[in-house]
């Protein structure tokens, strides 16, 4: 499971699905997931796509319009992926487990229509438990730290596309703190200049990620209408930059009390289920923020 939960919901009421997503929504991102927008079909001739590339399907036991039940569907489904499935009708969870009864169909949790949402909640949080250790983290944070490079990258190249007075002194600060830490690269330092573009991609590869934080802090906070955003380098660098690092190196103890822990010189983490929302959440708020800087150096 990435950062992102996704959803494939088959119902022919979209309007009733829509009045459930706010509340959906606000669940998934109280545990430091973003939500996909959910894949809604009212057939399953409406489906393009793959199962497998979602982490919850739902489904109603009667869509209009479709003569075979849901479990049809369902059975179709199952050759194909063992996603999980939150299966519901109007009928009740009663009508729903006689429909299911002798199908040997894995995998497939059963609701009334009314209870969707709670249901719901309960295998989100299945869900996410069952991924929730410290070897998993280590790969969400992996990959979404590269993501957040990736942005870093695109927000400075876009920066160095606008027209603003500044870009040569923060430039020539850049280099000034690179020639700080990389003295033994300094032949290929002195290749560069003032002069040098932000989106000189021989530059950009002599950066880290801390560099590349600093550096985008410096040009949020030059924008001629004010920062966009409040990405602070300091405060990437202990909620993100530290953590990767403990993630990527250090090999997970488990202390006196139980609780799994990395420590190393770089610092200490210990892991818990709040450790890992609290992770999510900041991956998730520094990609948004990243995202609005460089949508905001589009129009410079």
């Amino acid at each position: 499971m990435k950062i992102e939960f996704k959803i494939l919901w088959f119902e022919d009421a979209p309007d009733w699905v829509n009045s459930k997503m706010p509340s959906v929504q606000g669940f998934v991102e109280e545990h430091g997931f973003g939500l996909a927008k959910p894949t809604l079909c009212k057939k399953e001739t409406d489906f393009k796509g793959n199962y497998n590339d979602y982490d919850l399907i739902l489904m109603d036991l009667k869509l209009a319009n479709y003569d075979e039940p849901g479990t049809t569907i369902i059975s179709k489904i199952r050759l194909l992926s063992l996603t999980t499935i939150l299966f519901y009708s109007q009928e009740g969870e009663r009508s729903v487990r006689k429909e299911l009864s002798g199908k040997d169909l894995d995998g497939v949790f059963c609701s009334s229509r009314d209870e969707v949402l709670e249901k719901f909640k309960k295998l989100f949080l299945v869900n996410i438990r069952k991924v929730e250790d410290v070897n998993n983290l280590r790969g969400v944070v992996m990959a979404e730290t590269a993501d957040l490079d990736c942005l870093m990258e695109e927000a400075i190249s876009r920066y160095a596309l606008t027209t603003s007075s500044k870009k040569e002194s923060i430039t020539n600060g850049l280099l000034t703190d690179l020639s700080r830490g990389l003295s033994n690269r300094s032949n290929k330092l002195a290749s560069f200049t003032t002069k040098t573009s932000l989106a000189d991609k021989e530059l950009q590869r002599t950066l880290d990620l801390s560099n590349k934080s600093r550096l985008v802090h410096k040009i949020n906070k030059s924008l001629s209408g004010g920062p966009v955003t409040g990405f602070k380098s300091t405060n990437f660098e202990t909620d993100v930059i530290k953590k990767r690092n403990l993630l990527a190196h250090v090999v997970a103890k488990k202390n006196k009390d139980g609780e799994v822990v990395l420590e190393s010189t770089m610092g200490k983490l210990v892991f818990s289920h709040e450790e890992a929302v609290r992770i999510r959440k900041d991956l998730s708020r520094y990609r948004a923020e990243l995202v609005r800087l460089a949508d905001s150096l589009k129009s410079k």
